[in-house]
């Protein structure tokens, strides 16, 4: 049987996950997808159009070197057996033509790299990034053409509550 499928628009809107302890640790207000394509049995994929507006993380490392999202995670079921391996399947072939990242925030807080010493985290923030991405292709591990890649960001550190953000530097790619 076949085992293709297509969407022609499809929209996430209003994405917040919450971690103990961090009231936004991911978000994004919208994503949008247009023109999807997948063919399970041929293993490939086309995306026409790809959007993620406002999005926003938190990536925050402890004094011992764990990041917060491991916890996240389930860890896998105590004595599961190990299957029998698998043959090797060909890889995903995976095309976007249009990609774009609109007003974006990523914070960093890492606490590693001062151990052993009464220091605050070291802390960084990108903010107002705005990625564009065309012509994008995935094929294993066979070479493909680069994609057209556009990148602009905000760097700095992040503001303390109830202050204005620090201007922080401009990256632009």
């Amino acid at each position: 049987p076949a085992l293709r499928f297509a969407v022609a628009e499809a929209t996430l809107d209003a994405l917040h996950v919450q971690a103990a302890g961090n009231p936004s640790a991911a978000s994004w207000d919208r994503l949008a997808l247009g023109d999807l394509q997948v063919d399970m049995r041929a293993r490939t994929a086309t995306i026409g159009s790809l959007k993620l507006v406002r999005p926003g993380a938190q990536v925050t490392r402890d004094a011992g070197g764990r990041f917060e999202a491991a916890r996240w995670l389930r860890p896998g079921a105590p004595g599961a057996a190990a299957s029998a391996p698998q043959p090797a399947a060909s890889p995903w072939r995976v095309r976007v033509r249009s990609a774009t990242l609109d007003d974006g925030a990523l914070q960093v807080s890492d606490a590693s790299l001062h151990r052993g010493q009464p220091l605050p985290p070291w802390r960084a923030e990108l903010r107002q990034l705005q990625l564009d991405v065309h012509d994008f292709a995935w094929n294993g591990d066979h070479p493909t053409p680069p994609a057209k890649v556009t990148l602009s960001a905000r760097v700095g550190r992040p503001a303390l509550a109830g202050s204005k953000a620090p201007h922080g530097g401009a990256l632009a790619w």
